[in-house]
């Protein structure tokens, strides 16, 4: 009799194995949900787009490249531009080249932020990205009127 109720729990206990067998051996297809840049695709999204800097090679390369982004939200709030570094790590560092378009950049741990100037729509900016170890590189920002 006692056999018979510990059948369901060892079923359990096998279903359960062999689920987390089957997730630990699924390959992780360039996703983190640390670095959405691990795979080396940005989001080329108007209202908040994610830069993604490729570190991987000695010369630097970013997608998307030029960033196309509204110059506010619908609200009239700056939008949000990101940058990460596709390995997670190093200091990437931005200047921009005319403070035309973007608010000062701030970057900590292979991340760097930025937001849009109000009044900035159908300006073209250049940005310099420095990471040690790469010769510099100069992409472009475009500022676009919300929601078109």
């Amino acid at each position: 009799m006692s056999e018979v109720r510990h059948l369901p729990r060892l079923l359990c206990l096998f279903v359960l194995s062999l689920l987390l067998m089957t997730c630990a051996a699924r390959p992780n297809q360039g996703f983190s949900r640390t670095n959405p840049c691990a795979g080396g695709k940005g989001v080329a999204s108007h209202g908040g787009p994610v830069v993604c800097i490729d570190d991987s090679a000695t010369t630097l390369s970013v997608n998307p490249d030029p960033v196309t982004v509204w110059d506010a939200d619908a609200s009239g709030n700056p939008v949000t531009v990101q940058w990460f570094t596709k390995s997670g790590t190093g200091d990437p560092q931005i200047t921009w080249k005319s403070d035309a378009c973007m608010e000062p950049t701030a970057c900590a741990s292979g991340k760097c932020n930025g937001k849009t100037k109000k009044g900035a729509t159908g300006k073209r900016c250049k940005y310099n990205i420095d990471l040690a170890g790469h010769p510099s590189l100069d992409p472009d920002v475009v500022l676009t009127p919300c929601c078109t």
